[in-house]
């Protein structure tokens, strides 16, 4: 008639026995039903996307992301929700949340970022005809494959080629923001050398234009 497996029969055959269905009785004498919600209402929509904007150690949990046991615990623990681990995880798809991997950002804290900004903007105003502005940087190009996850055959695993060893190589590169346009070099080692390697390549880039300043 109930529609349910004898497992659940016998789980709460074993709570009833243990006085531990979770029912209580309010003022009148009636039983009141423990609060198992399985629908994502507006109310518990809210209290869920509070829960994952804000990181886990907020809520005591020595983590840096939440999983869906640890939310459902966090649901317990901080509203009185009992939710499964089976509940929770199909809630994902109507808050809209996705498994992504974060990015790394830098720390902005350079005490002299103010001043540096107000130089960059006051060359950028007031440039001349003669001159080009440029912003340059460099990073780190490792040779060896970063090996990820992917959907293989059960008993089956890529095999991925490696170099011989971890080697890198450097890139350099200068992007104009007048005309858009970005150069790049390469080198074996980050050094000098390779400052000079993009130098050389911006004034090569316009021979006409000699005695300009960058």
């Amino acid at each position: 008639m109930l529609f349910c497996s004898r497992s659940s029969v016998y789980r709460i055959v074993r709570l009833y026995h243990a006085k531990q269905l979770g029912f209580t009785v309010d003022e009148d004498g009636h039983l009141a039903a423990p609060v198992r919600p399985t629908i994502l209402m507006p109310w518990l929509k809210r209290s869920l996307a509070a829960l994952l904007k804000a990181p886990p150690r907020t809520y005591g949990w020595c983590r840096t992301r939440w999983s869906w046991a640890a939310l459902a615990l966090a649901l317990h623990a901080t509203y009185g929700l009992e939710v499964s681990v089976c509940t929770v995880r199909p809630w994902r798809h109507d808050l809209g949340w996705v498994w992504k991997r974060a990015k790394l950002v830098a720390k902005d804290n350079d005490p002299q970022r103010g001043e540096r900004l107000a130089r960059i903007r006051w060359h950028v105003e007031h440039l001349q005809p003669h001159e080009v502005l440029v912003f340059a940087d460099e990073l780190d190009s490792h040779l060896l494959p970063k090996v990820g996850a992917a959907w293989r055959p059960k008993g089956s695993q890529e095999a991925i080629m490696t170099p011989g060893q971890n080697k890198k190589y450097y890139l350099a590169g200068a992007l104009n923001l007048a005309t858009g346009r970005l150069l790049h070099c390469l080198g074996p080692r980050k050094t000098n050398a390779l400052f000079r390697a993009l130098l050389t390549l911006l004034e090569r880039t316009d021979p006409a234009r000699q005695g300009r300043r960058i």
